[in-house]
């Protein structure tokens, strides 16, 4: 997604964090400001979330880690 800015605004841009996505989309997500144009584009990379949450059982962390990135959680 892209979304222009308008110059005499201000914004507060916050996508979240890695893992724990609160919209049911388990990608991760970043953004890119280009300072040129005065866009933001918001960015979503799939990764395997069910293999990060498998390494988080392995090294003995809390289960609801796990759950948290995963759409068992999100559903």
């Amino acid at each position: 997604d892209t979304y222009s800015l308008k110059e005499d605004e201000q914004y507060l841009i916050c996508v979240g964090s890695v893992g724990q996505p609160k919209e049911k989309d388990p990608r991760l997500t970043y953004v890119i400001h280009d300072l040129e144009k005065n866009q933001i584009f918001i960015r979503r990379v799939e990764y395997d979330y069910k293999k990060a949450a498998e390494e988080i059982i392995k090294h003995g962390l809390p289960e609801i880690f796990a759950k948290l990135l995963t759409k068992e959680f999100l559903l």
